[in-house]
């Protein structure tokens, strides 16, 4: 096998194999893209929590919890508005809700008023930043196809690395071959 196919071959063979790990990491890091629990702006029943207007939250509860009881109001303590929207069928199955979690509203897309807003709530809420969310979501995603990209440059070289293998040989050392010294042969 000449030395630029198992070169190819070699390094087709570890790139495939990296892409394929990153490939399962990123799709795992879609489903793990953050802890409610842990990755919240604001956790409880009541309460006060600060936002500079940039963030966008949506509001969760424990999904064993019937929703439809539940009441909440995020007020903005400058205006006394409430900023709650609730979702109009929070009993639905949301797919992209994270395990063990519901959604049942957000903060209005337009309070985008920086300041302190006081939480009421009849049953335990989390408040969760949609873009901490769908950041994660985001770079799980693009992870996995960045390894999809990897798996795929991998296997050209392990085709050009096979075709290599095939085609080139290696070289051969050169026979010389001696001739023993003719009689009756002369310069002259």
């Amino acid at each position: 096998m000449h030395t630029a196919g198992k070169v190819f071959l070699g390094l087709g063979g570890a790139v495939a194999v990296f892409g394929i790990v990153m490939m399962i990491m990123g799709g795992s890091a879609i489903g793990d893209s953050f802890d409610v629990e842990n990755d919240n702006a604001f956790e409880g029943t009541s309460g006060q929590f600060y936002t500079d207007g940039s963030e966008d939250f949506v509001i969760y509860i424990k999904d064993d919890i019937d929703c439809t009881s539940v009441t909440v109001t995020i007020t903005n303590d400058d205006t006394g508005e409430d900023h709650f929207v609730a979702d109009e069928d929070c009993n639905k199955a949301a797919e992209e809700d994270p395990v063990g979690f519901r959604s049942i509203g957000l903060l209005d897309w337009n309070y985008d008023r920086p300041g302190n807003y006081t939480v009421t709530a009849s049953e335990k809420i989390y408040l969760v930043s949609l873009w901490d969310e769908l950041g994660g979501l985001a770079g799980g995603f693009f992870q996995a196809l960045s390894g999809a990209g990897m798996i795929a440059c991998g296997a050209c070289f392990l085709l050009l690395g096979g075709i290599l293998a095939l085609v080139l040989n290696d070289p051969k050392e050169a026979t010389q071959m001696q001739t023993p010294p003719t009689e009756g042969y002369s310069k002259d």
